[in-house]
């Protein structure tokens, strides 16, 4: 689908600042680039293109065109990215392309244009087959009804249909709600399914297809790993309830998924600096989630009270605004005093329960976890401080480490979301993991 070349030839206006231009040109559009190239005909004398070249960018929001076969397009996100004076030949790149119908406003919140969302999904070389409850279901949805419909396409594909049954929900909410079960697929069995087509029914009935930009880690040979790790089996996954309890817990601020996905699909990171991500994000998640005070808070407040007594009560000289900034310099470090060390968050992560325990069990039966923990924290600590790069993971330590904390925030996700771990297929992949000690 993303090979698709269109073409056309017509009258086009472009906006610079208070400038308005227009001209005959024709156009093309490389679909797999996301690109668009106009080229300005020689017959516009009254245009002078060079006047492109000014302090102003030329980024339109949107842009209609109609190709030479009648087809309507929608550009949305345009940005100029060459100007080739020589060639009459402008260069933009689009995040979204529409085409069908000329859209306006669809990715606003308040545009109510969508009745449906119609995706494509494919993989390979797992089958989603059996992974998929092929059904149709209607749930509320952020106080909104919406119903999902599920058929298999041919052998390994399967059409995900989404349709707004109420009409106050939004194309970002109903493409929201998709891609928070493809993110569940991700946590189940460790690679996204390949979107290979997106349409949109709008509420006239009228169809129109969908191409994004930055797919990414939705689009075919994204990444080598796009095919990893399963650790739950297909009659554990209810993607209904997984996806309510999902979008509850992260909404449309989802870091924990971020930092997972990038991990396994950016290469472009130093491998240190990706492991201490996905240590950071352990701590947060735990703080986040799991949080728990070592005592009272009154405890902390008597002992606050203390210090600021004896503060007033000493023999110091120190002026009243000397005084005030200890105090408040006192408030700030007795702020998180009953809460958990790093160290006790990553070790209450591993304990959390027995899929995520035995993650570390050969390092506890070796008497490794100690070490384990102290080179996570000074992992984590070489950027988040600029500490020394002394007594972190190296080489192939790092990769076990590495893959080991992927493993846990897939986990702890799991876990929170009530989707049971297969601990066969747990047990199996840390096994593996555990052959690289030496």
């Amino acid at each position: 689908m993303d090979a698709l070349i269109y073409n056309g030839k017509e009258q086009m206006k472009f906006s610079i600042g208070d400038t308005d231009f227009e001209c005959l040109c024709t156009w093309e559009i490389k679909a797999d680039k996301h690109e668009l190239i106009i080229i300005v005909n020689e017959e516009n004398n009254y245009f002078d293109i060079s006047k492109l070249n000014c302090d102003e960018s030329f980024s339109p929001e949107y842009l209609y065109l109609t190709s030479c076969m009648g087809e309507k397009i929608s550009l949305f996100q345009c940005l100029v990215t060459t100007i080739e004076f020589a060639n009459d030949t402008i260069i933009l790149t689009y995040n979204f392309m529409v085409v069908g119908n000329h859209v306006r406003d669809i990715f606003n919140d308040n545009c109510k244009l969508c009745k449906s969302l119609r995706y494509t999904i494919e993989s390979t070389p797992i089958s989603l087959v059996s992974y998929i409850p092929y059904k149709r279901e209607q749930f509320d949805y952020n106080g909104n009804i919406i119903e999902i419909n599920i058929e298999r396409n041919g052998l390994s594909n399967a059409d995900v249909e989404i349709t707004a049954v109420t009409e106050n929900i939004s194309f970002n909410q109903i493409t929201r709600f998709f891609y928070e079960i493809v993110d569940v697929m991700f946590l189940c069995l460790g690679f996204y399914p390949y979107t290979i087509c997106e349409q949109i029914t709008l509420f006239d009935d009228s169809n129109v297809l969908l191409f994004h930009r930055n797919k990414n880690k939705h689009e075919k040979e994204a990444s080598l790993s796009h095919w990893a790790n399963i650790i739950v089996l297909p009659e554990n996954i209810n993607y209904v309830d997984s996806v309510v309890k999902f979008d509850n817990m992260f909404g449309e601020h989802n870091i924990v998924i971020e930092v997972l996905t990038n991990a396994i699909y950016t290469s472009d990171l130093f491998s240190d600096l990706k492991l201490s991500l996905i240590i950071q994000c352990v701590e947060g998640y735990m703080t986040k989630w799991h949080d728990i005070d070592k005592f009272d808070n009154s405890i902390k407040e008597k002992v606050r009270d203390y210090l600021y007594a004896c503060m007033k009560n000493s023999d110091l000289d120190v002026t009243d605004q000397l005084l005030h900034n200890i105090t408040n310099s006192i408030n700030n470090m007795l702020g998180k005093i009953n809460k958990q060390s790093f160290s006790e968050r990553i070790n209450a992560a591993f304990d959390l329960n027995d899929f995520t325990s035995v993650i570390v069990a050969h390092e506890k039966k070796q008497k490794l976890y100690d070490d384990f923990l102290t080179k996570s924290k000074l992992t984590r600590n070489q950027f988040a401080h600029m500490n020394s790069k002394k007594n972190v993971f190296h080489n192939e330590e790092l990769d076990i480490a590495m893959e080991k904390y992927i493993l846990l925030l897939r986990v702890l996700l799991l876990s929170d979301l009530g989707i049971s771990v297969d601990k066969q297929k747990m047990e199996t992949k840390i096994a593996d993991l555990n052959k690289f000690y030496k």
